[in-house]
């Protein structure tokens, strides 16, 4: 049985010029049998190249590493396996320093780096992009999915002591890579999310919010009172039929993609949202005025 590093140079194929992200990522992950590729380089710059980018080297070599580092095993009939180092850990920033440490260390990383592998690559198969696109499909959200992976993390974090949500949300993050897997941010949020609403029972109304808007919503404030207003306001309230941005807006969020000739306007939107959040009302009038300044803006920015 013969084996190499799972450090490869490979063409990239002309089918790469109509390929997704996603399906750059697929592509790579098969060149290394399995293993969870890092961005590719370019052979000739040893820059990085985004994964949106790859059809842009469509003939061009470029050389593909697998993070956690390990090895391909070839075997007799023909058949490749990526296996990763039994200390190597998928976080970039931590890989030098395994250099200098004693073997009972590494043995004690080598078991913390299993249970952090065992729980990732269980956890992609439960909750991926595909995953939630079928959900989206059957009842229009995947918040339930979202929130059930946030729990799940957040009881194996709980059964782990010595494992850090980043070490996790990182881990998450690359052994999705080419399995349609969620970025690291997602899973933050999935775990803020469980944080907040630890005691939902998946017929609650909250699951029909998009997870966009509950990451919104925990972006707007830390204040669980105020996040319970503003959901009550997306479900039932002003801010039923808002789309992201102008829920955004409202909220005080994201003033630089604010109309440029409307932002007289910002300050009077946030100033309706602001109210909202702390538990008052909007008169119909407000309402009204909130809502067309809404629909001018969105036309606006546009």
């Amino acid at each position: 049985m013969e084996y190499e590093p799972a450090n490869i140079i490979k063409p990239v194929p002309e089918d790469a010029i109509k390929w997704t992200a996603e399906e750059a990522q697929a592509w790579a992950r098969k060149v290394l049998a399995g293993g969870p590729p890092d961005k590719p380089t370019d052979i000739q710059t040893q820059e990085e190249i985004d994964w949106a980018d790859i059809k842009k080297f469509v003939g061009k070599k470029v050389r593909i590493i697998a993070r956690p580092k390990g090895l391909i095993f070839k075997f007799d009939d023909g058949t490749r396996k990526y296996v990763p180092g039994d200390a190597a850990t998928s976080n970039k920033s931590q890989g030098s320093a395994l250099k200098n440490i004693s073997t009972a260390v590494m043995q004690k990383k080598s078991k913390v780096e299993l249970k952090i592998r065992i729980f990732v690559k269980d956890e992609i198969k439960r909750y991926n992009k595909k995953i939630g696109d079928d959900a989206r499909k059957r009842k229009g959200t995947s918040t339930l999915e979202f929130w059930e992976s946030g729990k799940r993390i957040h009881n194996f974090l709980k059964e782990n002591e010595d494992i850090s949500r980043e070490q996790i949300t990182q881990a998450l993050e690359q052994w999705g890579r080419g399995e349609y897997g969620y970025g690291k941010r997602t899973f933050e949020y999935a775990l803020y999310f469980f944080d907040w609403m630890k005691n939902l029972q998946t017929e609650d109304k909250i699951f029909t919010l998009s997870e966009t808007r509950i990451m919104n919503i925990i972006l707007a404030t830390k204040d669980p009172a105020e996040r319970a207003n503003l959901v009550l306001a997306c479900l039932e309230g002003p801010f039923k039929n808002l789309s992201d941005s102008q829920f955004k807006w409202v909220t005080g969020q994201s003033q630089g993609n604010f109309p440029e000739n409307k932002t007289d306007l910002f300050d009077k939107v946030n100033n309706y949202g602001i109210r909202v959040m702390k538990g008052g009302t909007l008169s119909k009038e407000e309402s009204d005025d909130l809502s067309i300044i809404l629909k001018s803006l969105q036309k606006s920015s546009e």
